[in-house]
């Protein structure tokens, strides 16, 4: 009986060793520009996660190559020895590209249209007229004048019509000099779900994620019960969180928030980087906004930016609706809202089911 109970106890520690889970990750590394300055990948931080050194080996150069492509094609604010599509495009007001960036833009112009131009890709006047003074945690508004200005240079209708397209030549011309695009609130979905597709043929579960803003997780979770377990941030502190989600399956995940990138102006109010392209302020309804699918980093990317300048709960689930039924899929959603001076978490019918460990009052949005 000894005997027995022995080699049962061998048997189960050579099945464990054999599936010993060997977390990997590390994230692009920044590249440099004409000037030989290193430039941040994406305005952020860049990961790649799997569950064994191999299938991490196999894929990471993959995976830099691809998303340090797309940064040289996506952005305005430098120029580098290749690619640099965006920044010459502003620079010039036309510019000889590939069918990658035809396709962003196709993206963005039919997103802009989609979310009534809450998600706005012209937006890049108003963002340089704001960007300097979240250098700053205190600092005072820009000029009225300035905000007009800016908001004259931007498109908030037909925005297509300000485009030349020609996808046989794979080129593209402004028909208005003023126009400046940033992409900074759809790239990094982008960036991850062509990765995602890139690694369709890989058996293994992996996580990609931008920053805390853009995640894909693929596959089931070699632990934790399957669950893979995403922390919904604290508005007033970001690194503790309000709520956890638990996930199990493949899931694209986006999330926008007022609470990394602003400052408090003179009259003690919190101005957040996230602009409405038609009053060139920010608005204040959600603290902070999650979205989740099983598809699209991209469109949820975009989606979070346009849900956050929504001004009240119906032209948000509005919103929502118009998204999925445009791209066929389901949404779910949590976002963080302050009443008489307390947040609370705002969740979908589907997420109260998945929200854990929550600090804050729950609320079904109905």
């Amino acid at each position: 009986m000894k005997k027995r109970f022995w080699l049962l106890s061998l048997l189960s520690l050579l099945l464990i060793g054999c599936n010993k889970v060997e977390k990997t990750e590390d994230f692009v590394v920044g590249v440099k520009n004409k000037k030989g300055e290193t430039v941040q990948i994406l305005n952020t931080t860049v990961f790649l996660r799997t569950y064994d050194t191999k299938t991490f080996d196999n894929l990471f150069p993959t995976y830099t190559s691809l998303i340090q492509r797309i940064h040289k094609e996506s952005d305005r604010y430098n120029e580098y020895t290749e690619y640099s599509d965006i920044f010459k495009l502003n620079r010039d007001g036309s510019v000889s590209t590939n069918a990658e960036v035809i396709d962003i833009i196709d993206n963005v112009l039919e997103l802009s249209a989609l979310t009534d131009y809450k998600f706005n890709p012209s937006l890049g006047p108003l963002i340089d007229v704001w960007s300097p003074l979240f250098n700053n945690s205190n600092n005072t508004d820009p000029s009225t004048e300035d905000i007009e200005n800016a908001l004259s240079m931007i498109a908030t209708s037909n925005i297509e019509d300000y485009f030349d397209i020609d996808r046989d030549t794979n080129t593209i011309a402004y028909k208005d000099k003023n126009l400046v695009l940033d992409l900074g609130a759809y790239v990094k979905g982008y960036a991850l779900e062509k990765a995602y597709a890139a690694f369709s043929e890989n058996d293994q579960p992996l996580m990609i994620y931008a920053g805390g803003s853009s995640i894909i997780l693929k596959g089931v979770k070699p632990y934790a019960n399957g669950n893979w377990i995403i922390d919904i941030d604290n508005p007033d502190n970001y690194l503790s969180s309000v709520a956890q989600l638990y996930l199990k399956g493949t899931h694209t995940i986006s999330t926008s928030g007022d609470y990394q990138k602003y400052f408090v102006n003179d009259n003690g109010i919190r101005r957040h980087h996230i602009l409405n392209p038609l009053t060139g302020y920010p608005i204040d309804t959600y603290r902070s906004i999650t979205v989740y699918s099983n598809k699209r980093a991209d469109v949820l990317d975009a989606l979070t930016t346009a849900l956050f300048n929504c001004s009240n709960d119906d032209e948000f689930k509005v919103l929502i609706s118009k998204v999925e039924a445009h791209y066929d899929m389901e949404i779910e959603y949590i976002y963080v809202k302050e009443e008489s001076g307390k947040n609370y978490l705002g969740v979908s019918k589907g997420a109260k089911d998945v929200i854990k460990n929550a600090k804050l009052e729950v609320r079904e949005v109905e």
